[in-house]
């Protein structure tokens, strides 16, 4: 599917190219030499070599990328967290998750692939929100949080956040 975007769009801005230049836009998709281009260009933008890998713990949360051989590890405390935000880009809901270090950018589809590990996420989050964590409005009805009792010590302790 990705590949299949990549080349979509590699094709357009060929296609593109040629109107500026003044062009028929199809006459560049008759060389076999483009379609080298656009194959090879697709395959490097969907990046077929990339795996990502998410664990979790009692406390933390570590999401692992491996991409063209090199190996990134970025976890979170879920039970510190100070900002939580969930939000609709690209077709899909993403979940920032920050603490007093760093920020992880997942995906729900991805995290919510394995229940035990959603759950982990799901019981920091909701300590973190008791705790005090900033979460706004759409986040809260995203995550479902409304009527939790997590919620309800957070409101209770800071009246004025949102």
């Amino acid at each position: 599917m990705r590949i299949a975007f990549s080349a979509a769009i590699l094709i357009a801005g060929l296609m593109f190219a040629q109107i500026i230049m003044g062009n028929n836009p199809v006459e560049i998709l008759g060389f076999w030499q483009m379609w080298v281009i656009i194959i090879g260009g697709a395959l490097l933008m969907a990046a077929p070599m990339t795996v990502t890998t998410y664990a979790a713990g009692a406390d933390w949360l570590m999401m692992r990328r491996t991409r063209w051989g090199c190996t990134t590890r970025v976890w979170v405390d879920l039970y510190e967290l100070t900002k939580i935000r969930a939000h609709f880009i690209g077709g899909g809901y993403h979940l920032d998750l920050d603490d007093k270090d760093i920020s992880l950018a997942v995906t729900f589809p991805a995290v919510q692939a394995d229940r035990r590990i959603w759950d982990l996420i799901y019981n920091g989050i909701l300590h973190s929100v008791a705790n005090g964590a900033t979460i706004d409005n759409v986040s809260i009805g995203v995550l479902n949080i409304q009527h939790t009792p997590a919620l309800d010590i957070r409101n209770a302790n800071n009246p004025d956040q949102t």
